[in-house]
């Protein structure tokens, strides 16, 4: 695999789901950037995304939110995507999730709670 020193190559198994985010600067402030969730749809998975304030030890206190994240890839080539309600004592920023699909083509439709998305760039909406 060609591996150029300015492209990391990223491996990762089919039906596997990688919270990211941009990086802060250390002397942070609220960041209202959304996390993004890059979906690597092939096998139905699920997990707990965890989250704490990244600096100091309170999530050892239940200081941390915690949202379970069920995959489901179906035949047919439908997807789909479950957040489960956030809990715990930790309350991030305000911000939307994104959800980046790899490693499939572009979606037909979206719904969103049962509800159609319109294709557009800004929320509630697709790209």
């Amino acid at each position: 695999m060609p591996a150029p020193l300015e492209r990391l190559p990223l491996f990762v198994r089919a039906g596997s789901v990688l919270p990211t985010r941009e990086p802060t600067h250390p002397a942070r402030a609220a960041d209202p950037d959304a996390a993004t969730l890059e979906i690597f749809p092939g096998r139905d998975c699920a997990f707990d995304w965890t989250r704490d304030d990244g600096e100091t030890l309170a999530y050892r206190e239940g200081k941390a939110a915690c949202t379970s994240i069920r995959l489901w890839s179906r035949a047919g080539g439908r997807l789909r995507v479950e957040l489960g309600r956030r809990e715990g004592g930790f309350r991030p920023p305000e911000a939307g999730v994104r959800l980046a699909l790899h490693a499939c083509p572009p979606p037909r439709r979206v719904l969103l709670d049962g509800a159609p998305l319109p294709e557009r760039a800004d929320a509630p909406g697709y790209t």
